[in-house]
């Protein structure tokens, strides 16, 4: 005799759940659709007009250009820093005409000092005329002709409470070049 089939155990039957109590996120209202909200205190990294302007622009170039060769030498990367400089480079007192000249220079000055023990606070990028105003003319040993500084700008960069300035001048292609170096 054959046994009897058996019986097919009942399916078990899931938990009865409880109804959702959240309701659904509401879409933005059309005048908030495709804004960015900022958190708070974040308004202001917004660019004004003035940030738009060409000095506006100039002034963050300059910051960006020598914050890159702050850090550079602070990091001791001398050789990168000197390919983004114009030549002849004014370092304190002495002309140099080539990056190689200029690279043997400072990474002997750099060896002198203790760079890792040394912090970039802030920048403060000024027109020439307006870094005079607030601290005073160009040391008289980067031999600057002070006709030939109209177009010039400053980069001060606070180095653990010194100060250090990169000075810059403008290309016909809109970029923007240190040329001297003074702490």
């Amino acid at each position: 005799t054959t046994p009897a089939p058996r019986k097919a155990a009942p399916a078990p039957t899931p938990a009865p759940t409880a109804a959702p109590t959240a309701r659904p996120p509401t879409p933005p209202t059309p005048s908030t659709a495709g804004t960015v909200q900022l958190g708070p205190g974040r308004e202001a990294s917004r660019p004004s007009e003035e940030d738009l302007s060409p000095e506006g622009i100039a002034r963050s170039v300059i910051h960006n250009e020598a914050r890159f060769l702050f850090q550079s030498l602070l990091t001791g990367d001398v050789r990168n820093a000197s390919t983004e400089l114009s030549y002849p480079f004014q370092l304190e007192d002495k002309r140099f005409s080539t990056p190689d000249e200029l690279v043997q220079a400072w990474v002997k000055q750099l060896r002198a000092r203790r760079t890792d023990l040394v912090t970039l606070y802030d920048i403060e990028v000024l027109p020439i005329a307006e870094m005079e105003k607030k601290y005073g003319k160009p040391p008289a040993r980067l031999g600057l002709d002070p006709r030939a500084l109209k177009d010039t700008w400053a980069a001060v960069g606070n180095l653990s409470g010194h100060a250090a300035i990169f000075l810059f001048r403008g290309s016909p292609d809109l970029s923007w070049h240190a040329f001297a170096y003074t702490d």
